[in-house]
Formats: C-alpha cells, structure tokens, sequence
C-alpha cells in the first residue's frame, strides 16, 4: 500500500474536532391535558381511572388509604355479615376490584416505606464508617 492509501485513515485533527460536533434540538415540552369534566360518561370513566390509579399507587396519605378502605370494604363486610347468607356473596362481586385496588395501594405505601426506611439504615451505616 502506498503513503496516500494510508493517509486517507486519517484525519486532520481540526476537521475531526468540527465534524464530533452535533447539536441536539431540545425537546418538546410535555402535553398538559386538560381533565375532563366529568359530565361525560366517557369523561366520568377517565376520572374515576384517575382516581383508583393514584390510590393504587402508594403515593397517596395514610388518612386517604384508611378512608378509601372504610369506604369500600366496610359496607361490603358488614352487609355479608349481617345477612349471613352466602349467596350474598355474589353481589359483593362488584366490589372486588375497588378492594383489591385499596389493598394494592397499602402494599405500595408499606413497600415504599420498607425501602425508604433501608435508604436511610445504609445512609447511617455509610455516615458511621
């Protein structure tokens, strides 16, 4: 191979410092929705997923999960426990997902704060040696 062929493996180091150069556009900033009103049926639905979302997700106060608890499931239970009948049952179907929602929340929220409590444990530990 001649010098020339070799040459054209490398480039000059001012060209390569112009051409490493790439600009990125910024992104665009998120989408606000506006939330719906709630008159629709269809906008009704979207905010009661609204809603069980952030009960599920363990973000939301102790006093908001007890409340949603007493709310959903206490009515439930004292209905079957007052009627004694096992067929009554059957009616309470519908209220499985809003206590299985209610229930997923305070898993999250003890989770959430098992592991904040082991952060701070191994920040203390760190801090000590």
């Amino acid at each position: 191979m001649s010098a020339d062929e070799y040459k054209q493996f490398f480039t000059d180091v001012e060209t390569a410092d112009q051409q490493r150069f790439t600009e990125v556009p910024p992104s665009p900033p998120p989408a606000i929705e506006k939330a719906p009103s709630g008159l629709a049926p269809m906008s009704r639905i979207e905010l009661e997923g609204r809603a069980y979302r952030g009960l599920a997700s363990g973000g939301m106060p102790w006093w908001v999960l007890i409340a949603g608890a007493v709310v959903l499931m206490v009515p439930s239970v004292a209905m079957v426990i007052v009627a004694g009948d096992p067929l009554l049952l059957l009616a309470l179907v519908p209220m499985v997902l809003p206590m299985m929602i209610v229930w997923r929340g305070v898993s999250a929220k003890l989770a959430a704060q098992k592991e904040k409590a082991a952060r701070q444990a191994r920040r203390r530990r760190d801090m000590r040696d």
